[in-house]
């Protein structure tokens, strides 16, 4: 197969052309034009197949044809014998990739597939240096590597001279070449020189040169990391977990150190619960809780292992996309530094949802009793303001909206429905601003009893879903607050137990709760001091002193009825009860009249 343009291009003056078909396998010159006595060269590239059989091969062109003062003329055909030898070369680096520092093998092949002669004297060079800069081969060299006579010297320069190959034979031979330590990753492309040789003691024979690739990759740390929520509130906790993983499945690699600049990523994102032992290293806050800082790794050959982290969201942060991403991973192999990428994870903070409550103040009334029920939205741990807050409640069979709804709302905005009598109560498009608190309040009761426990619809806006809110109110028909089994609202005593509902004097108030059991005016604690009896009406007339003065008199006047009372000016008032009126008389004979009318 030839390897098109021909050399030089036009082959043979201006306008001829040297053109392949059939895959490039025919060639066809025209157009070329010779002046007297000229001659032109030119040469092609053939590419021998390397399947093709050791033989010699004769190529025969066309007879030429041209045009000579107007008249055509033919020239006789050209042949030429093209021998392939049989050899073969091949070199290659056993065991990439290397790191910065091994030592590398460098293997050369070399093999005789003639099934007819001998080749000797074989010839080819290596310039290490010219594939990376300070590889070198490493003493001792191979002795006599291709039979007696053979030799490979050089250390930045390899020279193969001499050897023989039997027909059929082949021989194979190993370089050990330091690679320096300074070397940067890449793959490099080693190349020989052609290989020359004899072929049967008489040809010169020549197999193209052999490249072969030295790679060198120091990155066989593999780490990364990933945030076990990458989706949270603002003030919220999620775990940052790191695998590493030795990709060298025969070395081990020890000093493995890297951090994660947390604060970097996100201002006052915090990890907590350092320091902690992992993967045979620490894990730490260095220099604080804003930076990760992982040292001391080790990892045998293939190992991976993985830690956690708990990481604090700031409470203020505003709803984006975070990109977190550590340094690059290092650690060492022997005394060469191996190393890995960043690893990066992203962290999306959305708004948190507020905080949604609702009460009943009281939380237990009698029917037809008003009951404040409050819905409480709190929005205080958000940085963001909540828009289009939407809620329905549809309270239990029974409970209703106050004919005086008493509506209040401190939320912005929105519509609230809440008519009296209704049992639903809806709230649309309203909205809370950031670290604030609103409340919506509607009265509401009931005409039966029962116990009420009323939950909402979910409370959504615009930083999502905050769920239902619950509360409970218990409605009474019998309310008993003395727990005496006799219902406030015909009990004549409510909040002293008097069960059987004595009532001595008929007046509505219970004995239980009634200080003047027997109606006579005269209080029954009063009575019981001064010897009287309480449930008796007629001892108000009585006068045990008998100093003139009755005893509902001696109550009235704040007097003892056990000890008789002067009335020196016969004013009928005791002297003591004069001197407190600053002795003003009265006559005798208007102080029934005074005391008849209860002026006194």
């Amino acid at each position: 197969i030839a390897n098109l343009p021909v050399s030089p291009d036009p082959p043979c003056g201006a306008g001829s052309s040297l053109t392949g078909s059939a895959g490039d396998t025919l060639l066809t010159l025209t157009g070329g034009t010779l002046a007297p006595g000229e001659d032109c060269v030119f040469s092609v590239t053939l590419d021998v197949p390397a399947a093709a059989p050791v033989a010699t091969v004769t190529s025969t062109s066309s007879a030429p044809t041209a045009t000579v003062g107007g008249l055509p003329v033919t020239g006789a055909a050209a042949t030429s014998d093209l021998v392939v030898a049989g050899i073969t070369f091949d070199s290659e680096f056993i065991g990439n990739p290397f790191l910065p520092g091994d030592q590398a093998t460098l293997r050369f092949t070399l093999a005789n597939i003639s099934s007819t002669d001998d080749i000797t004297n074989i010839l080819f060079t290596d310039s290490l240096t010219s594939a990376l800069s300070g590889l070198s081969a490493i003493a001792p060299l191979p002795s006599s590597p291709c039979g007696a006579g053979s030799a490979i010297s050089g250390t930045t320069f390899l020279t193969f001279t001499g050897g023989t190959l039997a027909v059929g034979e082949q021989c194979t031979f190993d370089i050990s070449v330091q690679i320096p330590v300074s070397a940067a990753n890449g793959e490099f492309v080693n190349s020989t020189s052609a290989l020359t040789a004899i072929l049967g003691g008489a040809s010169s024979v020549r197999a193209n040169n052999s490249t072969s690739s030295l790679v060198i990759n120091n990155e066989i740390i593999s780490l990364t990391k990933e945030f076990s929520d990458s989706t949270v509130g603002a003030g919220g906790t999620t775990s940052l977990r790191f695998m590493l993983t030795n990709l060298d499945a025969v070395r081990a690699i020890s000093g493995v150190s890297f951090s994660d600049d947390l604060d970097a990523a996100l201002s006052g994102m915090t990890a907590t619960g350092l320091p902690i032992s992992a993967c045979g290293g620490t894990v730490a806050a260095n220099p604080d809780a804003g930076t990760i800082g992982f040292s001391g790794g080790a990892l045998a050959a293939g190992e991976q292992c993985q830690f956690d982290v708990p990481v604090s969201v700031p409470g203020a942060t505003p709803s984006d996309v975070y990109t977190n991403t550590t340094s690059s991973v290092a650690g060492m192999v022997g005394a060469a530094s191996v190393t890995g990428q960043a690893a990066t994870d992203i962290l999306t903070i959305v708004p948190t949802p507020p905080t949604f409550s609702k009460v009943f103040t009281p939380d237990s009334v009698e029917t037809d009793e008003v009951s404040v029920l409050r819905f409480i939205i709190d929005n205080l741990s958000s940085p963001s303001a909540a828009t289009t807050i939407r809620f329905i409640d549809s309270m239990p069979a029974g409970l209703v909206v106050s004919p005086s709804p008493g509506l209040i709302s401190t939320c912005l905005g929105g519509s609230i429905t809440a008519d009296a009598g209704s049992s639903v109560i809806t709230v649309s498009d309203s909205s809370v601003g950031s670290t604030s608190i609103c409340s919506v309040s509607v009265n509401v009761q009931s005409a039966i009893g029962g116990v009420f426990v009323n939950t909402t619809s979910d409370l959504t806006s615009s930083a999502g879903s905050s769920g239902s809110a619950s509360a409970t109110l218990t409605v009474d028909v019998d309310v008993d607050f003395d727990d005496d089994t006799v219902p406030n609202e015909i009990d004549n005593c409510p909040n002293d137990a008097n069960t059987n509902q004595a009532d001595l004097d008929k007046d509505g108030l219970g004995d239980a709760c009634d200080n003047d059991s027997d109606n006579d005016q005269m209080p029954d604690d009063w009575e019981i001091e001064n010897g009287l009896d309480p449930f008796n009406s007629f001892d108000q007339q009585g006068d045990p002193d008998g100093d003139g003065f009755s005893n509902l008199e001696e109550y009235r006047y704040g007097t003892d009825p056990n000890v008789a009372d002067l009335d020196e000016n016969n004013n009928g008032v005791p002297d003591s009860i004069d001197e407190r009126r600053m002795r003003t008389i009265v006559p005798n004979i208007l102080f029934p009249l005074l005391f008849e009318e209860n002026i006194i």
